[in-house]
Formats: structure tokens, sequence, C-alpha cells
């Protein structure tokens, strides 16, 4: 299995920015690349890991965020190719994770997810199987965000990767044990929603009920003033 990683820099200068640009196609060139030996290693046989699927997904993203909204011509017009890309990884990872009998065992050795399964206690895999679960919920609203500002920004064009509900509720995505998350999902619901369904959270839900990912979706969907009417401070962007 080809490893999947994702390397930029903040420390961007006039004198070094075309260097990062050069780095940043050359990685997310290579990064799409290696799509065709990883396709063609499952049709040899071997194992799918959702874990591995979703890292790549994820590499992407970064490259997909930077060369899209940064305003360098070309590394926008090389992101804007690989658009489709990034949309069938995130169907693979998710056709991958539903075939998988125990998903959290992943995390624990990809290598060997069937061994490490029958190993971990029940609440744990049960616990590792939501994290995984989730991780890939929230990466496609985010792969399907940063693609539809982008295109509708751009050209006007509606786009949506397609429904995908995540987990609102404070409590769930924090918790520090698989003990502490079963204790939270006995205590409350969840509150697993669509965002198509986030403008129900500002009636049924109040805002410390809600975790950031939650909060941030809102923001994004709604706006500032929005959130503000609802009780949530906005921060003062810096200047």
């Amino acid at each position: 299995m080809p490893t999947w990683h994702c390397r930029v820099t903040s420390a961007e200068k006039p004198s070094n920015e075309q260097a990062i640009f050069q780095i940043i196609q050359d990685k997310s060139q290579q990064l799409v690349e290696q799509d065709a030996q990883l396709m063609d290693s499952i049709s040899g046989g071997m194992s799918i890991d959702p874990l591995a699927h979703l890292a790549r997904a994820q590499a992407l993203l970064v490259y997909q965020l930077i060369s899209l909204y940064d305003g360098n011509i070309r590394l926008r017009h090389i992101a804007e190719s690989h658009i489709p890309v990034l949309d069938n990884w995130m169907r693979q990872t998710v056709d991958y994770a539903s075939q998988s009998d125990s998903l959290g065992s992943f995390l624990v050795s990809p290598s060997c997810a069937d061994a490490a399964a029958k190993c971990l206690p029940w609440e744990k895999l049960v616990w590792y199987s939501w994290i995984l679960a989730e991780s890939l919920r929230r990466t496609w609203l985010v792969v399907s965000a940063i693609t539809g500002v982008y295109l509708n920004s751009r050209s006007g064009v509606a786009y949506c990767l397609g429904g995908m509900m995540f987990t609102s509720r404070q409590g769930f995505w924090e918790a520090p044990s698989a003990l502490a998350w079963q204790k939270r999902c006995s205590e409350i619901y969840g509150g697993l929603v669509r965002l198509t369904e986030t403008d129900k959270l500002f009636a049924m839900v109040a805002p410390e009920d809600l975790d950031d990912f939650a909060k941030l979706a809102l923001r994004i969907t709604f706006g500032t003033e929005q959130m503000e009417k609802w009780g949530i401070e906005i921060p003062d962007s810096p200047s």
C-alpha cells in the first residue's frame, strides 16, 4: 500500500513562492498518479484499508484547498482537474468502509485488521469504528463545501457531492475514551443531521449543546449574523 501524506509550508514569501507552488503541484500530481498503483493492487487481491483510502483523500483535500483558493492560475487549473478525482476517492472510501465488518480495527492495525478485531474489547472496537466513520462523514462534508463554494463563485455552478449525515452534539467527538463515549451515547442522542436540515438545530438545540464542527457548518451555511442572533459570539477576523 502506498503511503499518502501532505507536506506544505506556511513560510510563504515572495522569494520562495514559486518554489512552494511547484512543490504543491508536484506533490498533488504524485498523489493522484498513485491511484493507478492502488487500483492495480486491489485488482491483484490486496485487502482494502478504509483508513488509508481516507488518508489519501484528506491529503488531496488539503492540496485542493490551497490550489483552488490561493490565486495561482496554474495550481487552480490543476486543482480543477482533480475535482472529479477527489469526488471518486470519497465515494470509493465510503464504499470500502461499508464493506468492513469491523471498521475500528483499522485504527489499531491496518495490515492485520481481522486479527485486531478479535483482540479488541467490544466497547473499544465500536468506539474506534464510530471515530473512523465520523471522520469519513466530516471529510465528505468538507470536500463538498470547499468544492461547492469554489464552483459556485467561479461560474455559478451548483455542486453537491451527495447527502451525508454527521454527529452534531457536543461530547461525542470530544470523548477521551470508549467509556466516556458510551456514557454520552446513553445520556443523549448524538444529533445525526444532514446539512440540508441544519436549520432545525436553531430551534431544537441550545448553542452550547453543539460541537465546533456543527457550529462551523451552521456559520458557513447561514452566515455570521444568524449565528449571533442565535447566541454564538463570533470573534472579529484579524486585520
